[in-house]
């Protein structure tokens, strides 16, 4: 017990063991108090100190507390702990860090979309998450909002532009910019560059002027690009598509590296170049400039600023407390006038350097009112008490005292234990002990939900198949149809939802069972399978009935030809026809889609004996419009010997805005069969069938008289090339 007693030392020896700066500090904190100028026995600088010099930062505090105490360790106590859990303890994430990470796992759970090269197209993308993360990155769930409201300003109704105001609202109220903070994958990005050690460039009155710029591209690329654009309909999302690095990184090189996405590399082009640069160029200056994208490039730090003031959570400002010294616009890195304003991001950091005290969190009162006081158990110093200087501070740093309790067993940790300078809190267990817990257990249930649906349950559902069936009498007379599903005969009774029509067609669930179905034979009935799994489906139509397949729609390699006939008894299986497939060499898969211009269906296998040339493109893609008149003049020059047929995707074909495209654009007029493809937003069925990547347009197919595919292109066709692919396709030899 002795010999961890600090040994007492004369006052000039002991003023020789100190920092000359740290004296000098020290005296001067002692003449403002009225006291003469004294230097502390005690090592480790007060709470008054730090805040004076204004250094320490609150997601920091961990590591200055281990160059304080810990850092003496390394130079005079070698017996440092070692093994993970120490490790571990010396470098955890702090909040400010392990909030940010947790976002970006959470907005990209979807695992599987990193194995496959795929993108995720679940219903959730119909959701938006609350900071900048790309609706094209192979593992994100969700969609990203600013990309969201400039697809929303370019669609044809009203009706998803307000949905997505609406959305921005909610999270600006809420949050205001302390998404920016902590829920943005962007700034965690920009915070761990600029750790880099590198010579920093300091925030001024030109960064502050520069920082509205993002309202400038807000104005510009966001709102008016779209909606002017879309007076064309055409989409244009301008933020999206010229400068997001967001957009190049996670959506552009996360599917470009994957080997299956290999073809591509042939559309790449000078605006995949330029977006390269803006992404290089914001990651560069970010090593030199705090948050160089979200001081004065993001758009939607821009729109959640509007509502910093007024957002549930955030940093607040006791002003009956605050004396203006400006000591928290110091301390911040963004360009703030004062805690709070439309740059704040609220990361807290300023809370350490307020004197006093006046900035907290909005809400702290009502969550955290229950705190054990041994957290502001004042700490004793050597200065002299009687000269009227404080003898403790008014709070106690945790930081330190963990660092201190790492270190109890180091001869160092037991001298500055010994000396009485930094006292050990004993742990709370109030109300910000169990909330905190909460808050940990219901993030953990989150994701693990999030992880487990999008990679098995929403996988599934993606990897279903639909067919139509209609049943129509060979003869006039009634009959019975029967489906046995899964290889059972036990009776099924229900037929589900629908009404037998082709537009309500009665849909056949996936459970085992026999399913009879009486038909009178004056009309076709129609039934929708809905298959997912390798079960077999067997359609019986006895001897009166006349069964065919007449529609499908799949996101995967399953076609119409997938069955065996025996007379009037089909059967099903989930497996892909012998031959058939969406690549060069391939025999084509059929599809029969709705027409436009009058034409009722397109059917593939109706123009056998043609070349055929299969084009998806989209009204809102650009490279598409460009070539679809190089389509036609290739088609009139083949017009005896081959077909072009043009498929829209899914995305803004709502309310006949494809036919008033036509019209205006005289396309109906031409000969090219244009048609609807089928499926969600997020994906169109024949595209995928046959071998498209998610918003990977344009894509042409050259298939030959005999249906098989003897080219494939992604990206613009000039005329040259077509007419080259279908002298090729036509050639027998």
């Amino acid at each position: 017990m002795e010999e961890n007693k600090k040994k007492v030392m004369p006052p000039e020896k002991e003023s020789e063991n100190i920092n000359p700066s740290m004296q000098a500090e020290t005296g001067e904190r002692a003449a403002d108090y009225g006291a003469p100028e004294q230097a502390p026995t005690a090592q480790v600088p007060t709470a008054e100190q730090d805040n004076a010099q204004n250094e320490v930062s609150a997601e920091d505090a961990p590591a200055e507390a281990e160059e304080r105490v810990g850092g003496q360790t390394n130079q005079a106590c070698p017996e440092r702990k070692k093994g993970i859990r120490a490790w571990w303890a010396r470098h955890k994430p702090s909040k400010r860090r392990f909030i940010p990470i947790y976002s970006f796992l959470l907005y990209n759970a979807y695992a599987r979309g990193f194995i496959k090269g795929e993108i995720f197209t679940g219903m959730t993308k119909s959701a938006c998450v609350p900071g900048l993360n790309c609706y094209s990155c192979p593992g994100a769930v969700a969609a990203c909002p600013l990309g969201a409201l400039q697809n929303a300003l370019t669609g044809t109704g009203h009706g998803s532009a307000y949905y997505m105001l609406g959305i921005l609202l909610l999270y600006g109220l809420i949050f205001g910019r302390t998404i920016c903070g902590f829920l943005c994958p962007m700034g965690l990005g920009q915070d761990l560059l600029y750790k880099i050690k590198t010579p920093k460039l300091k925030k001024s009155k030109i960064t502050r002027v520069l920082s509205y710029f993002k309202y400038v591209l807000l104005v510009v690329l966001v709102v008016a690009v779209p909606i002017i654009y879309s007076i064309d309909k055409t989409a244009v999302p301008g933020f999206c598509k010229y400068v997001c690095p967001a957009g190049t990184l996670e959506g552009a090189i996360m599917l470009l590296i994957h080997p299956s996405n290999d073809s591509l590399y042939g559309m790449l082009g000078a605006l995949f170049s330029w977006k390269t640069v803006v992404l290089v160029s914001v990651f560069t200056a970010s090593i030199f400039i705090y948050r160089f994208f979200c001081r004065f490039l993001c758009p939607l730090g821009a729109i959640y600023g509007l509502f910093n003031r007024f957002a549930l959570l955030g940093i607040k400002v006791d002003r009956s407390k605050c004396t203006n010294c400006g000591k928290c616009v110091d301390k911040c890195k963004m360009d703030i006038k004062s805690v709070g304003d439309h740059e704040c991001i609220n990361c807290g950091e300023c809370i350490s350097a307020c004197p006093t005290k006046a900035i907290g969190w909005k809400g702290s009162k009502v969550f955290l009112k229950n705190v054990d006081s041994s957290l502001v158990k004042p700490v004793p110093t050597d200065i002299d008490a009687s000269a009227g200087v404080p003898r403790g501070k008014a709070e106690v740093s945790a930081d330190i005292a963990a660092v201190v309790d790492r270190n109890e067993n180091s001869p160092c940790g037991a001298e500055v234990a010994a000396t009485g300078a930094i006292s050990k809190p004993r742990k709370p267990r109030g109300r910000a002990f169990w909330l905190k817990a909460l808050c940990i257990a219901l993030a953990a249930i989150l994701y693990a939900g999030v992880f487990t649906y999008v990679n098995f349950f929403a996988a599934a559902e993606d990897e279903s198949v639909e067919y139509l069936i209609a049943v129509d009498s060979a003869d006039g007379g009634a009959g019975l149809v029967s489906f046995t599903i899964g290889g059972s005969d036990k009776p099924v009774s229900t037929r589900g939802d629908g009404d037998g029509t082709k537009d309500a067609p009665y849909e056949v669930s996936a459970l085992k069972g026999r399913w009879d179905v009486p038909v009178d034979g004056t009309t076709a009935v129609y039934f929708k399978f809905t298959a997912h799994d390798a079960a077999t489906y067997t359609v019986d139509g006895g001897e009166n009935l006349e069964l065919k397949i007449y529609y499908l729609t799949a996101g995967k390699a399953y076609a119409l030809y997938d069955y065996q006939v025996d007379g009037n008894k089909f059967t099903l299986s989930l497996k892909a026809p012998e031959g058939y497939g969406n690549g060069v060499g391939d025999i084509c898969y059929d599809f029969t889609l709705k027409g436009y211009n009058g034409v009722d269906d397109v059917t593939l296998s109706a123009y056998r004996g043609k070349v055929v040339v299969v084009n998806f493109w989209g009204t809102w893609c650009g490279p598409c419009v460009k070539e679809l008149p190089e389509f036609e003049q290739v088609r009139a020059q083949y017009a005896d010997s081959a077909v072009v047929i043009a498929v829209h995707s899914v995305y803004m074909s709502e309310n006949g805005a494809v036919q008033r495209f036509l019209d205006d654009k005289k396309w109906n007029e031409w000969g090219i069969l244009f048609a609807q493809d089928t499926g969600t937003k997020q994906k169109s069925d024949v595209f995928a069938l046959l071998g498209g990547k998610t918003n990977a347009y344009p894509r042409t197919l050259v298939i030959d008289a005999e249906g098989v595919i003897r080219d494939a292109f992604d990206g613009e066709v000039s005329a040259q090339q077509l007419s080259a692919a279908v002298e090729k396709a036509s050639d027998k030899n």
